[in-house]
């Protein structure tokens, strides 16, 4: 048998200490006149080194030793399920996530994902459990003994179980782009701290605290526990509103019955009524009075017409452009020497991409105030001209049915618009024909689509002999005796 006397001596010691403190304790109630506050800190102070207390006298003994057992066997029994099931499960939300269109795919894969990510914790806790019970069962615990390590292992494990689904539950509704390293730290930090507190037995007091304390807001009161519980709600709240939206603005515009400009409409005010009732709905769950945000609500309106009043005419500027349809999502325009298409249109700001993957940010108040050139507002087709010329000799008829049949076999040619060739000018070095014709899709450029063109002439041209002039320079050399040798002079 292990010596339990220095076990028995640091117990003693704790049990001084635990008294000593709790005298402190009213002595500083009694010098504070608050009785109230001096009896909650005792009982505070006197549940901690009771706990040390009992902490103190079972390190040692055969009880901690089968229960060091019990969680050395489940973690290790969790480990192995855990890596033998893995990659099924995985496999399993791969094939699940593949199917994008699906909303019961995601779902499937979302649960595949959430099991793979909380199976070693739950099933630790199980077989912990499972071996508690077996040692009870076997007689080498008493049944009635609290087991300290292995009921504060069994917290953690669940703990840690619950705090991964708290992270993929905050990933699906916020998004794994908006949930970066520094807010997974903030809910790290503060779930791991609840669950000290928890699991030392001081959070239900730390409750009771938040409950009792009261912040006067105008002519109410509002207590730090109700806050606390109004903001956990409205985030939750929005992360759900937020996800639903989602999945109506994508089933929204898919409409293709509807004009994009009135999908992105409808979608838009989707998701800011779906917003709005969510943060109605969650502080009234809570309790809070919605006529206490009527002065927020007024310095808001006040903000908004001094310091905010460009982002809020940017903002209405953007319905405004997407119900009269001045402009449109894929027209093709022109604003400050920028040509290219409008790709998007946001609440305060559109943008513009041309072929050279550049992009203007526009705000969304340059359109409703500002001069804009849209090549495609009534039709989508553009007209560009190209120019080539002829010798004098060749046959300028016939140069003229090949520049045209070059034209037409261009498949970006509009057929229904009959493209023009014409002698443009009797130019000094040749005949200049000159041509028109329609484009579609003129965003992505007419560069391409010329360069065809002139390449087919020039092999056309080459095999009907019709000469393409081009400037001759003759040279006159002076003195040119001097330069001609004398015939038989070898030097």
């Amino acid at each position: 048998m292990p010596d339990i006397k220095p076990i028995q001596e640091a117990a003693a010691a704790a049990e001084e200490a635990a008294k000593a403190a709790q005298d402190a304790a009213q002595a500083v109630g009694a010098a504070q006149g608050s009785p109230g506050g001096a009896e909650g800190f005792q009982e505070m102070v006197r549940s901690l080194f009771s706990a040390e207390a009992e902490w103190i006298s079972e390190l040692f003994s055969l009880y901690m030793l089968y229960q060091l057992l019990a969680v050395a066997a489940a973690a290790a029994v969790a480990f192995f399920l855990a890596r033998g099931f893995d990659g099924r499960l995985e496999a399993i939300s791969d094939r699940c996530a593949s199917h994008r269109e699906s909303w019961r795919w995601q779902l499937g894969s979302f649960v595949a994902d959430m099991v793979r990510a909380v199976f070693f914790s739950f099933t630790a806790a199980v077989i912990l459990s499972v071996c508690v019970a077996i040692l009870k069962k076997l007689g080498l615990v008493a049944a009635n003994s609290d087991l300290l390590l292995v009921s504060i292992v069994n917290q953690i494990f669940y703990a840690w179980a619950l705090l991964l689904v708290i992270l993929r539950v905050a990933e699906l509704l916020l998004g794994k782009k908006r949930l970066g390293p520094g807010i997974r730290k903030v809910i790290y930090g503060a779930f791991w701290s609840l669950a000290a507190l928890e699991i030392m037995g001081i959070l239900p007091e730390v409750v009771l605290m938040m409950r009792t304390y009261t912040l006067p807001v105008g002519g109410d009161s509002l207590t730090l526990w109700t806050l606390f519980v109004g903001v956990t709600t409205v985030l939750v709240c929005l992360g759900i509103a937020n996800k639903i939206a989602d999945v109506a603005e994508r089933a929204i515009l898919k409409m293709a019955d509807l004009e994009m400009n009135l999908r992105v409409v409808f979608a838009r005010l989707s998701r800011v009524t779906l917003l709005v009732l969510a943060l109605l709905v969650s502080l009234s769950s809570v309790g809070i009075d919605l006529t206490v945000l009527s002065v927020f609500g007024g310095a808001l309106g006040v903000g908004i017409g001094f310091g905010m009043q460009k982002i809020a005419s940017n903002y209405i500027s953007g319905f405004i452009i997407l119900f009269d349809r001045s402009v449109k999502l894929g027209d093709y325009v022109q604003v400050a020497n920028f040509a290219g298409v409008i790709t998007q249109i946001n609440t305060r700001y559109s943008v513009i991409s041309n072929i050279s993957g550049q992009e203007l940010i526009v705000p969304n108040e340059n359109f409703v105030t500002g001069t804009v050139m849209n090549y495609s507002r009534t039709e989508r087709e553009s007209a560009t001209t190209l120019e080539i010329s002829c010798a004098y000799e060749s046959d300028v008829d016939r140069a003229l049915a090949i520049f045209s049949e070059c034209i037409k076999a261009q498949p970006r040619v509009l057929k229904t618009r009959e493209p023009w060739v014409v002698v443009s000018e009797l130019a000094a070095s040749g005949i200049t024909l000159k041509s028109g014709f329609w484009v579609t899709n003129p965003e992505n450029g007419t560069a391409v689509l010329k360069s065809n063109i002139l390449r087919e002439v020039l092999r056309r041209f080459a095999e009907e002999k019709i000469e393409i002039p081009y400037n001759k320079l003759d040279l006159t050399v002076k003195n040119a005796a001097d330069f001609v040798r004398p015939a038989g002079d070898g030097k």
